[in-house]
């Protein structure tokens, strides 16, 4: 990009994420508060709780390093708007956001599993989830499998300028491969990025999977007391429907709340695996700038 005329949509890649990453922090200093005043007041925090703070906290690194720094990570000869950066920032941001990135599609999935678990298997009461065999294996699976991610990335100098706002798995001249110049590093970084848009995608297909054995589990469950009883509480329940449940409105909110920030996410994993190049063309800049 050395060279060329910084256009509109470069300016906007730069700025817009900013505003989001500002608008991330805030949101996540507010869990972390709440999660902080109540370890003050000697509050016992759930399994759960300990995993959405895990969530938030990559969340926030995320929002700082990848969004509200963006380009100024970039080195300086990428042509990226407002580029103030060098080999070792792009790497550092490069590192944080693939680190967090899988600690949070990984610790979501462990979450609905947990949710699942602990209401279907009635045998797993609070305080076995309160273990430390069990907690390590919630909370320390995700961090091991974002590390085991991005350190080898990191050693085999996968991380560059993306061509959007930041540093990510990318080759090395930008879109070399499908300019036909030969790529100086990263050549497989989009085979590399493709599997790792696949990875999200079966976290998002273990999660629908998850939630819904257990909408139907509570269900069933319904059914059962229904029959059992012939209370006219339990028979409103029942003509209700299975809305009238909080476990089943938790599981659609938990799907929204995972479905929404990854939308943009999964859209251009599908734009990349197909190997569609957007960057020339006014419309892909424009569809971006919305993604972004």
């Amino acid at each position: 990009m050395e060279g060329q005329e910084i256009n509109s949509h470069d300016k906007a890649f730069a700025i817009i994420p900013k505003v989001g990453g500002i608008l991330s922090i805030i949101g996540c200093v507010l869990i972390l508060r709440d999660v902080f005043l109540k370890v003050k007041k000697h509050k016992t925090i759930p399994l759960t709780a300990k995993i959405m703070t895990l969530i938030t906290v990559a969340n926030l690194f995320i929002a700082f390093w990848e969004n509200f720094l963006s380009t100024w990570m970039v080195p300086k000869d990428s042509g990226a708007f407002m580029a103030s950066g060098n080999v070792r920032t792009c790497n550092l941001q490069a590192f944080i956001s693939v680190l967090m990135y899988m600690i949070v599609e990984t610790a979501y999935t462990m979450l609905s599993a947990l949710y699942y678990i602990t209401v279907v298997r009635r045998d797993w009461t609070t305080q076995r989830t309160r273990s430390l065999t069990v907690v390590f294996s919630f909370l320390g699976l995700p961090i091991i499998i974002g590390l085991s991610t991005a350190v080898p990335l990191l050693a085999a100098h996968q991380y560059n300028f993306d061509g959007l706002y930041s540093c990510n798995i990318a080759a090395y001249p930008l879109h070399c491969w499908h300019n036909n110049v030969p790529c100086t590093r990263a050549p497989n970084a989009s085979y590399i990025r493709g599997w790792l848009y696949i990875y999200v995608l079966a976290c998002f297909a273990f999660i629908i999977i998850f939630l819904s054995v257990l909408m139907y589990n509570v269900k069933k469950q319904e059914a059962e007391l229904a029959k059992q009883s012939s209370c006219d509480y339990l028979q409103g329940i029942r003509g209700q429907g299975g809305l009238s449940n909080p476990i089943v409105g938790s599981c659609w909110r938990y799907l929204t709340v995972f479905f929404i920030p990854n939308l943009a996410l999964m859209i251009w994993g599908v734009i990349d695996i197909s190997g569609i190049n957007l960057s020339d063309t006014i419309l892909a800049g424009d569809l971006l700038t919305i993604c972004t």
